[in-house]
C-alpha cells in the first residue's frame, strides 16, 4: 500500500546578506525535507519581511531564491512561491484578522520582543499580525508538517489553534499541521558566541564569502574560557559546525580536546577548508542562475499551487458565510 507523501511548508524572509547559520538552520533541511519525497511548497515570504525591512526586498527576494535553487531545491519538484505574487494569502488573513482575539497576537513573545525595541506608539500592525499572515501561508496548502526553528515555534502553535477554532465553529475546512523543530543547533556568532550567527557586523560567514574571506573569520573565532569541566560557548560552536562541514574529523579533535592536548588553529584551519570546499559548488551553481530565470521559477510555481490555495480560500469563504454554498 503506497503512502500518502507528506504536505511541507516552509518560508524564509528575504532579508538580505544570508550566511552559513540561514543556510544550515533553513535551506539544507529545505533540501534535506524535499529527498526524503515530501509535497513540499517553499516561499519566499516578503511581506513578512515588510515589518522589519523595507528595502531592496524584491532584489534579496531574487538572491534567497538563487542560493535556494543553487543549494539543491528542485523547483520542478518542490515548487518555490513569492508570497506577494499569490494574493489568496493576504484574503485569507484578513479572514483570520476578523476572527481571532487581539490578546492572543499580545501575548506572542516575539512581538514582545520587537514592539520593546521600538518608540512608545510606533509599532507597526504587522508586527502584531504578523502570525495570522504566517497561518494563511501555511493553512491555505493544507499542510501536514511545518519545520520551524525554536524561535516560531510558538506561531505555528497559534496556527494550529486557529485552525482547530474554525473546524469547531464552521466544519472540516484545515488540515491541523504538525510542528517539527528543526534539527540543526542555533549557529552562533564566530565573535560572541553568546548571540546568533547576525548577518551585520561581520560575526557571520556570507554564502557569498570567498575561500579566503572563509578561513579568516574562523581563524579569528573566539575559544572563550569556560568554568572547569565545561567546554565554552565558543568551542562547542566551532565543533558544531566541524560535525556538520567535516564530520571524518569531529571524533579526532574531541579526542585531543578530552586529552587537552588540542590546538584551536589546527581546529580552525581543517573547519575554514572545509566550509570554503562545501560551500564552492553551491556559489559556483548561484553564479550561473539570472534574474529572469527566478522570476520565471516564481511565476511557474504560483501557476501550480494556486489551485490548492484557491480551493481552500473557496472553502474557507462558504464556510463563514461570504459566498453561497450551492
Amino acid at each position: 500500500m503506497e503512502t500518502k507523501k507528506q504536505r511541507v511548508f516552509s518560508g524564509i524572509r528575504p532579508t538580505g546578506g544570508l550566511h552559513i547559520g540561514n543556510y544550515l538552520g533553513s535551506i539544507k533541511q529545505w533540501v534535506d525535507l524535499q529527498g526524503q519525497g515530501n509535497n513540499c511548497v517553499f516561499a519566499v515570504v516578503d511581506y513578512h519581511a515588510l515589518t522589519t525591512h523595507q528595502e531592496n526586498i524584491s532584489k534579496n527576494s531574487i538572491e534567497l531564491a538563487k542560493w535556494v535553487i543553487a543549494s539543491g531545491v528542485d523547483p520542478e519538484k518542490s515548487p518555490i512561491i513569492l508570497q506577494s505574487q499569490i494574493p489568496v494569502h493576504t484574503e485569507l488573513a484578513w479572514i483570520f484578522a476578523c476572527l481571532e482575539p487581539l490578546g492572543e497576537l499580545y501575548r506572542m513573545t516575539q512581538f514582545k520582543e520587537k514592539s520593546g525595541d521600538e518608540q512608545e506608539g510606533s509599532t507597526k500592525t504587522g508586527l502584531l499580525t504578523y502570525p495570522l499572515l504566517m497561518a494563511s501561508d501555511i493553512l491555505l496548502y493544507q499542510t501536514d508538517i511545518v519545520p520551524v526553528g525554536e524561535d516560531q515555534k510558538q506561531h505555528v502553535e497559534l496556527c494550529r489553534d486557529i485552525a482547530k477554532k474554525f473546524n469547531h465553529k464552521f466544519g472540516e475546512v484545515f488540515t491541523i499541521p504538525k510542528v517539527t523543530l528543526a534539527q540543526m543547533p542555533r549557529v552562533m556568532s564566530l565573535k560572541n558566541p553568546g548571540k546568533k550567527m547576525s548577518k551585520t557586523g561581520g560575526d557571520g560567514i556570507a554564502l557569498s564569502d570567498s575561500p579566503e574571506q572563509i578561513k579568516q573569520k574562523i581563524m579569528s573565532a573566539v575559544t572563550d574560557t569556560a568554568p572547569s569541566g565545561e567546554m565554552s560557548r565558543g568551542v562547542k560552536n566551532l565543533f558544531m559546525l566541524l560535525k556538520t562541514f567535516a564530520p571524518e574529523l569531529q571524533n579526532k579533535f574531541e579526542k585531543e580536546y578530552a586529552n587537552k592536548t588540542i590546538k584551536y588553529s589546527d581546529l580552525k584551519q581543517e573547519l575554514g577548508d572545509a566550509i570554503a570546499k562545501h560551500l564552492q559548488p553551491i556559489q559556483a551553481k548561484y553564479r550561473q542562475i539570472s534574474d529572469e530565470k527566478v522570476k520565471k521559477i516564481f511565476s511557474a510555481s504560483a501557476e501550480k499551487v494556486l489551485p490548492l490555495a484557491e480551493k481552500t480560500l473557496l472553502k474557507v469563504k462558504k464556510a463563514v458565510g461570504i459566498l453561497w454554498k450551492n
